[in-house]
């Protein structure tokens, strides 16, 4: 017969799995330390910057939410799932959104800041108190716009930046342009068009 010559494999493996067990039953737990790569990025990056140029080929409209990238990581899902939800009507009336559960519409506002004049045509109150998303209209499409926020956070703009920082995605309105700029200064230290009230 063949069994017996399967044999002493099967008590090689017994004997194997006795010696791996040879904790006498005590399971060993240990905790796994955080990526160290992720650390030292948020550390190096405190601020972030999520944004949408609506729409993404001649942008008119700007959705913005700054502030430190800790807090923002926790609300991205969020901040998706309205960015996919926006209806572009005309260059006019503010675009169509859903605010996702928990975000509170806020209503238009302005603010003076260094002798100018901003108007905040739409603003959502996040469950974070100090979190603010605003909606505006501006000139200078995706170039003087990303400019202007890759330098709040602390970069050069530079050639690259919107192949760095931006990317197309879909709305239910069509194609929007979706931002993401971290950096080591805070966008919401000074200027016009702050995310984050103080």
């Amino acid at each position: 017969m063949r069994l017996p010559r399967a044999m002493p494999f099967v008590v090689l493996f017994a004997a194997a799995v006795a010696v791996g067990c040879g904790s006498g039953g005590v399971v060993t737990s240990y905790t796994v330390p955080r990526r160290a790569e992720a650390t030292a990025k948020e550390a190096a990056d405190p601020y972030r910057l999520l944004g949408v140029m609506v729409p993404a080929d001649d942008p008119v409209w700007f959705f913005k939410l700054s502030g430190p990238t800790s807090d923002l990581t926790k609300y991205e899902g969020g901040f998706d799932q309205l960015v996919t939800s926006i209806r572009y009507k005309d260059d006019k009336a503010v675009p169509d959104f859903t605010a996702p559960e928990g975000w509170k519409l806020g209503g238009p506002r302005s603010k003076t800041m260094m002798s100018v004049t901003v108007k905040v045509d739409q603003t959502v109150k996040l469950p974070d108190p100090t979190l603010e998303l605003t909606v505006s209209s501006s000139g200078g499409g995706v170039g003087e716009n990303l400019d202007r926020w890759v330098g709040q956070l602390g970069h050069k703009a530079g050639p690259t930046d919107r192949s760095r920082f931006t990317k197309v995605v879909d709305s239910a309105g069509g194609k929007v342009l979706r931002v993401d700029i971290r950096g080591p200064k805070n966008p919401n230290a000074g200027g016009p068009m702050m995310g984050k009230m103080r």
